[in-house]
């Protein structure tokens, strides 16, 4: 979606050290920017029309996330929303679940820029998200 909004190829990158440690940043264009760069005068600072968009693993204490994505950058073109420069061929997908291991939830990226979200264990089911 904000790849159409912004009418520009998007960015989404991941940093991920383990379930703990990681973020995420958005940026215009098809070179990554930099999630743990706190300038916000540095060229590879995570941002869109000068607007921060950054997720790190400081802000969600409460939850852990496992990542099961072949490629840490995915580049959505304004058009369609579609990603490009990716491996098209496969789903790309994040797992979060809840410290005390009861709720999960899949967030899964299709080639189509369409995200869906669902509960990957039945036993880990969070209420309102159907099964994957």
């Amino acid at each position: 979606g904000e790849a159409i909004k912004y009418n520009q190829l998007v960015s989404v990158h991941l940093i991920y050290t383990d379930t703990k440690n990681w973020c995420l940043g958005a940026n215009e264009g098809i070179s990554p920017c930099d999630c743990t760069e706190t300038n916000t005068a540095a060229a590879n600072y995570c941002s869109l029309n000068d607007v921060a968009k950054i997720m790190r693993s400081s802000e969600w204490t409460r939850s852990g996330m496992t990542v099961a994505s072949p490629d840490p950058t995915l580049v959505f073109e304004p058009v369609r929303g579609m990603m490009i420069a990716a491996d098209l061929s496969t789903n790309h997908n994040v797992t979060l679940e809840s410290d005390n291991g009861n709720w999960s939830l899949r967030i899964d990226v299709e080639a189509t820029g369409r995200f869906r979200i669902c509960s990957p264990v039945a036993a880990k089911a969070v209420p309102g998200y159907p099964a994957c």
